[in-house]
C-alpha cells in the first residue's frame, strides 16, 4: 500500500510539472509540448535475466519553443534481485501525438562505468488509468557513447521491446 501512495505521489507531481505546456519556463522561452510520467512494471525472462523489477521510473520533459529541452528522470530497477540505478537531464525529445522520444545523460548510477553515457527511451500516452483505452508503454533505457541521445530522438524508431504499465501514468501533451 505504501508503494502505491508513493507511486501516486510522484505520478501526481509529474503531472503537474506537465500541466505547465503553454506557459514561459524558467529560461523564459515559452514551452511547446511536455512529456511525464511514472511507471512500474515487472519483466519475466528476457535478457538473460528471470526478473526485471521496474521500480518508479519517472520523467519530466518540456520542449521549449526555441527547440531546447529541459527535464530530467530517475530510472531504477532490480534485476534477478540487483538493484540499479540511473538518473540525469534529459537533453533531447521527440513529442508526436500520443508518444514522445527522449535522451539525455547518465549523471549518476549505481554502476559508475556507466556515468557518462547517453541513454534514451520512449513511451506512449494511451489514455487515462482506469479508462477503456490500452494501457500506457514505455520502453527500458539504452545508453552509448556520445551523440546516440540526438541519434535515437532524430530517428525516433518503433520500439524494439514495449511494455504495458502495470502502475503509473504517462502523459504527453504537444
Amino acid at each position: 500500500m505504501r508503494t502505491s501512495r508513493m507511486l501516486l505521489t510522484v505520478v501526481v507531481l509529474a503531472a503537474a510539472l506537465a500541466a505547465g505546456a503553454g506557459t514561459a519556463s524558467a529560461e523564459g522561452t515559452r514551452v511547446v509540448a511536455s512529456a511525464s510520467g511514472g511507471s512500474v512494471l515487472d519483466i519475466h525472462d528476457m535478457f538473460g535475466l528471470e526478473l526485471i523489477e521496474v521500480q518508479p521510473f519517472t520523467f519530466t520533459a518540456q520542449v521549449h519553443e526555441d527547440g531546447s529541452v529541459s527535464g530530467k528522470y530517475l530510472y531504477r530497477t532490480v534485476d534477478d534481485g540487483v538493484p540499479f540505478l540511473a538518473r540525469g537531464p534529459l537533453t533531447c525529445a521527440v513529442i508526436e501525438g500520443n508518444r514522445a522520444w527522449l535522451g539525455g545523460l547518465i549523471q549518476k548510477s549505481s554502476d559508475p562505468s556507466l556515468e557518462g553515457l547517453e541513454m534514451w527511451f520512449q513511451v506512449a500516452d494511451n489514455g487515462e488509468p482506469g479508462g477503456d483505452a490500452s494501457p500506457d508503454m514505455t520502453t527500458l533505457i539504452g545508453a552509448g557513447g556520445p551523440g546516440t541521445a540526438q541519434d535515437y530522438c532524430d530517428r525516433a524508431p518503433e520500439p524494439m521491446f514495449p511494455f504495458a504499465l502495470e502502475q503509473g501514468n504517462i502523459q504527453v501533451r504537444s
